[in-house]
């Protein structure tokens, strides 16, 4: 399976993320799948990352974003309570966005605006 060149670039900025953590937090991610990021990413992509910049001013790929959030939920983040209300945030964003895509391409909708 041939990965595409937004994801090979989602993990060159996942990759130059982690190597700008401290190594205790980068450590907390399986090295396998640190390795699989460096493997499969675009080496001749550079994102420039500034660590004194906040992460959403970054103008990072929403796949970098999901799969930071990926990370935080499955190895930075400690706290149950913290966890169960990062789950919800992310299932209310995902029912969120798949009622606009609904919207958006509602076939009934479509011929409404085809048809005026």
């Amino acid at each position: 399976m041939e990965i595409d060149i937004q994801t090979k670039q989602a993990y060159s900025e996942i990759d130059e993320f982690l190597s700008l953590l401290d190594e205790k937090t980068r450590n907390e991610v399986p090295s396998k799948l640190r390795e699989f990021f460096k493997k499969e990413k675009d080496n001749n992509y550079h994102k420039g990352i500034n660590p004194n910049t906040p992460i959403k001013e970054q103008n990072l790929k929403n796949e970098t974003l999901a799969l930071i959030a990926l990370l935080n939920l499955q190895y930075w983040c400690k706290d149950e309570n913290e966890k169960e209300r990062l789950k919800q945030v992310y299932a209310n964003n995902e029912k969120q966005y798949q009622e606009e895509l609904r919207k958006k391409y509602n076939p009934d909708n479509i011929f409404k605006k085809n048809n005026n």
